[in-house]
């Protein structure tokens, strides 16, 4: 796998994964594309993602932030644990 920064062109495949794993998320709120994009810009290291080198797909997503508060999220690909990849 490789670790890479995400952008705002990978936010299908971002809530894809969050949906796939039953991550709540809120599309209308912190979670729009535009409230994505605008962390992005001022963190660049507010998404990475683990990428296995067999496809292109986002196996893992880490989303930290300092706002108010310090938080983190990791979210994997519900087949991959089961896989040991």
């Amino acid at each position: 796998m490789r670790i890479q920064r995400l952008t705002i062109g990978d936010y299908e495949e971002i809530t894809r994964l969050w949906s796939r794993a039953k991550l709540p998320f809120k599309l209308k709120g912190r979670d729009s594309r535009e409230a994505i994009a605008a962390q992005m810009k001022s963190n660049p290291d507010f998404l990475r993602a683990s990428i296995p080198t067999v496809d292109s797909s986002i196996a893992c997503v880490s989303k930290s932030g300092l706002g108010t508060h310090f938080s983190f999220t990791l979210t994997v690909l519900p087949s991959l644990p089961k896989t040991g990849g």
